[in-house]
Formats: C-alpha cells, sequence, structure tokens
C-alpha cells in the first residue's frame, strides 16, 4: 500500500520537544536487517496529544515512522516502578497519555535507524514531543513520517501581561502630569 500521509512542517504544532528528556541510544550485534524492541523508563509520564520524535544530523527532527516492522507502544511502570518486559501485553500501541515506558521497535537500516544502515547497529537519537491541542497527532503507518523542526512554546502570554503593565504605567504617568 502506498503511502498516503500528509507531510506537515508548520512548526508551530509543536507545543514542547524533549519533554521527559532527550535518548540517544545505540543497540550492537544485531543480525542484519532485524528489528529488535528497546524499552525506555521515561523520566515524566507521556503527556496529552504527545509524538515520539527521532533526530537525524541530514534531516532534523522528524515523527517516529510506524509500519515496516518498526512501532511504538507505551505502558505503565509496574507498582515497583520498573518497566514491563518488551514482551508484556501492557504495553498498548502508540504513546497513551500517563504512562511511563517506552517501547520502541527499530528496524536495523529501516526509516527510524538514524544511520540507514542494515549493519547491526541501530542509533535513535529522539525524545517526546507535544503536539498543540486539536492538532491530528496521529503516526501514520506504512513507512510515512512527519517531518517537523524542534520549537520551544513561545509562551506569547508574557508580552501580552508585560505590555498590559506598560500601558497601565503609561498611564499612571499621563495622569501625574495632568
Amino acid at each position: 500500500e502506498a503511502c498516503t500521509a500528509t507531510s506537515n512542517t508548520d512548526d508551530s504544532l509543536i507545543k514542547d520537544v524533549g519533554v521527559g528528556g532527550f535518548y540517544d541510544f545505540e543497540v550492537h550485534g544485531l543480525d542484519l536487517g532485524s528489528s529488535t524492541d528497546i524499552v525506555i523508563p521515561l523520566t515524566s509520564p507521556i503527556p496529552a496529544n504527545a509524538t515520539y520524535r527521532k533526530y537525524t544530523a541530514n534531516s532534523g527532527w522528524e515523527l517516529f515512522a510506524v509500519g515496516n516492522g518498526d512501532a511504538l507502544a507505551s505502558a505503565p511502570a509496574t507498582s515497583t516502578g520498573v518497566c514491563p518486559a518488551p514482551t508484556s501485553s501492557a504495553y498498548i500501541t502508540g504513546l497513551n497519555q500517563g504512562d511511563t515506558c517506552l517501547r520502541l521497535t527499530i528496524t536495523d537500516g529501516g526509516l527510524n535507524d538514524a544511520d540507514s544502515s542494515a549493519n547491526g547497529i541501530i542509533k535513535d537519537p529522539g525524545g517526546i514531543a507535544q503536539i498543540e491541542s486539536g492538532v491530528d497527532a496521529t503516526l501514520r503507518g506504512n513507512g510515512c513520517s512527519m517531518t517537523a523542526n524542534a520549537k520551544a512554546n513561545d509562551h506569547i502570554e508574557w508580552y501580552l501581561v508585560a505590555g498590559f503593565i506598560a500601558l497601565l504605567g503609561w498611564f499612571n504617568m499621563s495622569r501625574r502630569k495632568a
């Protein structure tokens, strides 16, 4: 089936990137072209409207591509604070709000392998990003990906507060002169 996902390069849709930190790992000793599961205990719970983004020097930040042997799932930690085993049925497809364990299934040489080579090594620097609410943050299948550069929230509301305070000060000074 052909990839029909649309690209979205509008940086304004990204509210925050690196939610809970960034992860940069390598897996060695794999059979060439094989897939493996990587479990990452997260430092903070997955927020609403989350996506996992990976970083490559050539493309910058990209959405983790689901399909062609690659998958993404999350689960809550056990009562002792440990992530379930990679094969556990506790993992549910996607990034589920409140979960603290992430399982990435990555294929050596596939779209999510940062070195792009079927060489027995998987490299994947990445992290969780949060998309503005109301935006479709669904992961695309069949190896499609959505590319966007990371952009932190600009906190425009602080500019409005500062402008309001400045306006009050101007009115106050105007009244004193009169």
